[in-house]
């Protein structure tokens, strides 16, 4: 069922595409890397490429990132975090599929792995992937981009 959902999703996105590219260029995108020993917690969405990704979404008018950041954290994975959990450690613009948007990069290092509730209409697939199997060939840029920040520190 979940090859059937992201397939049309795939559809659903590139039928979608020029509202996307009007959407996003409006406004604030967050990313979280929760990371637990040497594993990062991805998601893969139905809407899109079924690339592994982490974890946000959009910032809602009026809210600040780090506020967004929680709220997507908690809608996509059930996992509820603190302010004081995240770190910010970039922002930047994402190029997907020539989709452009802001985006404000965040960490979150876990003692342990937390219990996962994924968002059934959302999200096809959550798991917790090592860090070196994190490539440009299985996940989105942006989601590349902050696991090699992260190795890199």
């Amino acid at each position: 069922m979940n090859k059937l959902w992201q397939f049309l999703g795939k559809i659903a996105f590139w039928l979608s595409y020029p509202a996307l590219a009007v959407y996003l260029r409006i406004g604030t995108r967050t990313r979280v890397l929760i990371i637990v020993d040497d594993e990062v917690l991805l998601v893969r969405g139905w809407l899109g490429s079924g690339e592994w990704q982490m974890p946000g979404g959009g910032v809602h008018h009026g809210e600040v990132p780090v506020d967004g950041a929680l709220r997507e954290i908690k809608e996509e994975t059930g996992i509820i975090l603190r302010a004081s959990d995240l770190t910010p450690i970039y922002s930047a613009v994402a190029n997907y599929r020539g989709l452009h948007f802001r985006y404000t990069c965040f960490t979150a290092q876990l003692a342990k792995k937390p219990a996962l509730n994924k968002q059934a209409l959302e999200i096809t697939q959550i798991d917790w992937v090592p860090l070196k199997n994190v490539t440009k060939t299985n996940a989105t840029a942006d989601t590349y981009q902050a696991v090699q920040t992260w190795l890199n520190q």
